[in-house]
């Protein structure tokens, strides 16, 4: 709570507090940082980097590698209620444990969610459901069932939720918005329009839509 937490590619882990607009590195021994997470619940955070995933139990000041060491992770997900938290790991060659991991005890046992490809962003829905963000389509996962959503074929970065329904969801063509009632999707950003990819959004509780870009900054929306 009231700390920001931020990792580069050069591998530093860098905090800031709503009290200050400086940035301050407290960890700097990693490769690429890809991702990281916060279990307020209990107070862990998690980061996942080009070597594996690891877990701070002191607010960031010191990491210790909880597992996947030689995976690429790409995306950490905590459910806030309960502290169960999901990963996206990758591996290049033939490797079965790419996918999605869980874990129910803080990152010490992890147990295959969905694996065997590539997924590169995970969403954790209201009734704890999640939506997947992966090589082949975008999937919702309700307990032991995954159902596609029907997005056309494309390279998919992320993906996320709006309060309304719409499932919104970042490509290598821009971003596509899938409506809830109608099942439509509609590219709302278009690569062709912006020049770039939607590599990563944000929705806010308010409802605003922030989506990063490569290489042409960030896009908001109000409207949905």
């Amino acid at each position: 709570p009231s700390v920001f937490f931020a990792g580069t590619s050069y591998g530093e882990v860098m905090m800031q507090s709503d009290t200050s607009s400086t940035w301050t590195i407290v960890a700097n021994s990693f490769r690429s940082i890809y991702c990281m997470a916060a279990d307020t619940l209990h107070g862990v955070n998690y980061l996942g980097s080009q070597t594996g995933l690891y877990r701070s139990m002191d607010g960031g000041s010191t990491w210790s590698r909880i597992g996947f060491p030689d995976f690429h992770v790409w995306d950490i997900e905590v459910i806030p209620s309960t502290g169960v938290v999901y990963v996206a790991v990758y591996q290049s060659g033939m490797n079965l444990d790419i996918g999605i991991h869980r874990s129910y005890n803080l990152g010490s046992t992890w147990y295959d969610f969905s694996t065997g490809f590539i997924c590169w962003d995970i969403f954790i829905r209201e009734d704890n459901s999640i939506l997947a963000a992966r090589q082949d389509g975008v999937f919702i996962f309700y307990p032991g069932i995954g159902t596609g959503l029907s997005f056309p074929l494309d390279r998919y970065y992320c993906v996320a939720e709006h309060p309304d329904g719409h499932v919104f969801v970042g490509s290598f063509e821009g971003l596509l918005r899938k409506d809830n009632l109608t099942s439509q999707i509609v590219n709302v950003l278009p690569r062709t329009t912006i020049s770039a990819m939607v590599e990563c959004i944000y929705v806010a509780k308010n409802g605003y839509i922030y989506a990063g870009t490569s290489g042409r900054g960030v896009y908001f929306s109000t409207d949905s």
